[in-house]
């Protein structure tokens, strides 16, 4: 079973600067430059507007803090073995209802090994959250793929570009491992080596 375990969000991003810099809340107006009403209401509302979170993030990275690698150094030290999911509009539950069919390996729950890997696919969305996952494999049905010949099949299949091939022997072989797994364990196939890929099609 997976449980969300944390959701990445301004207020405690200030939480965290406050303890790493040991300052209190007025410093760190003074600071950045933002007032401490604000820093308040944040407290409050856990919300800020674009302006106030370039002026923070700004002073973050000036004092050379890489945040999101901090957080998740944070998070393994205290959970152990996690997984990193970004949402573009939140989650109330884990489901596969967003997912595309067309996605790597079909229509299901995608995490990566990394905080940032996460951020990647949604940081462009206002409402995009990060989550950390604890989970456990036990019990799980589970396929491994290296970068090999059947991890470039199973991918290119459920992008559509193989469908022409769907009954053959090979194809078939390693579809039915992909729909009979529980968890799938695989390299992400960015969109330039799934070009190189596709070309051999």
């Amino acid at each position: 079973m997976m449980n969300v375990n944390c959701r990445y969000k301004i207020k405690e991003d200030i939480e965290f600067i406050l303890e790493a810099e040991r300052i209190n809340k007025l410093e760190l107006s003074e600071m950045t430059r933002i007032s401490r009403t604000t820093l308040d209401a944040i407290e409050k509302k856990g919300m800020a507007t674009d302006e106030i979170c370039e002026k923070l993030y700004s002073y973050i990275y000036g004092q050379k803090y890489r945040i999101n690698s901090v957080k998740e150094e944070l998070i393994r030290e205290k959970y152990g073995m996690v997984l990193f999911h970004g949402s573009k509009c939140g989650l109330s539950d884990i489901s596969v209802a967003g997912s595309r069919d067309n996605c790597d390996f079909g229509n299901g729950f995608y995490l990566g090994q990394t905080y940032n890997q996460a951020l990647s696919f949604v940081c462009e969305y206002d409402k995009a959250s990060v989550y950390s996952f604890k989970y456990s494999l036990e019990g799980m049905k589970c396929l491994e793929f290296a970068c090999s010949l059947d991890w470039m099949i199973a991918i290119c299949y459920f992008r559509g570009t193989i469908r022409n091939y769907a009954k053959s022997e090979k194809v078939r072989a390693v579809i039915d491992k992909v729909e009979k797994a529980d968890v799938i364990i695989a390299p992400i196939a960015d969109n330039k080596m799934f070009y190189v890929m596709s070309q051999f099609a």
